[in-house]
């Protein structure tokens, strides 16, 4: 089953807003510092770093590049192989981006938009057992990760898990009722109920 391009869409639309509010200038050496309020969107500065600025204006290959550096600089940083792996991800190349975010959680295991990311370019590959289970990681560190329950619904619609559909679609709507993808979680809810329904 592949993933409907409206869906990928949605989910590199949400992507792109959390790198954003992921990563911005510290003024300190090293850029990438975590900035993310409650709701994992907005700022809390509203200054921007060259890799910040970068990603904002798609320019994803200028992106790659700072991040590089930042690597370089400190290649035990998982901020900084995340931002890289975003980039990559964001330029198409999706063994580098698989390759950085395991490096990212090999060093911080819990990071859990590390292990949101690889599950996400593991659906985006139509894998959904992988993308599974690296959804499944990052709701144990944070079992009121919106994001994580979204793919979590996803990655259970490609497998055929039903009832799975249903719980985390719902707890993604109770989390994030104005998300732009909260009619595509509803839409899987009413699939996932017909489906059920379908087989008693």
């Amino acid at each position: 089953m592949s993933l409907s391009p409206t869906f990928m869409t949605s989910m590199r639309r949400a992507f792109h807003r959390f790198i954003a509010a992921l990563l911005a200038l510290s003024g300190c050496e090293n850029p990438v510092r975590e900035h993310v309020t409650p709701d994992g969107m907005a700022l809390r500065s509203s200054a921007r770093s060259p890799y910040d600025t970068a990603m904002l204006n798609e320019d994803y290959a200028l992106a790659q590049k700072i991040a590089q550096e930042l690597v370089r600089n400190d290649p035990a940083d998982p901020n900084a192989l995340i931002a890289l792996a975003h980039a990559q991800f964001m330029l198409g190349d999706r063994a580098e981006a698989t390759s950085s975010y395991d490096k990212a959680i090999e060093v911080d295991p819990k990071n859990t938009v590390a292990l949101y990311s690889r599950g996400l370019v593991a659906q985006e590959q139509d894998d959904f057992e992988t993308a599974k289970e690296f959804y499944e990681r990052a709701l144990e560190v944070d079992k009121n990760y919106p994001d994580a329950h979204y793919g979590m619904a996803a990655a259970c619609e490609g497998i055929g898990l039903p009832n799975l559909v249903i719980n985390h679609a719902t707890r993604f709507l109770e989390l994030s009722p104005r998300s732009s993808l909260a009619d595509q979680a509803r839409d899987m809810i009413k699939l996932a109920r017909e489906e059920i329904a379908a087989d008693q």
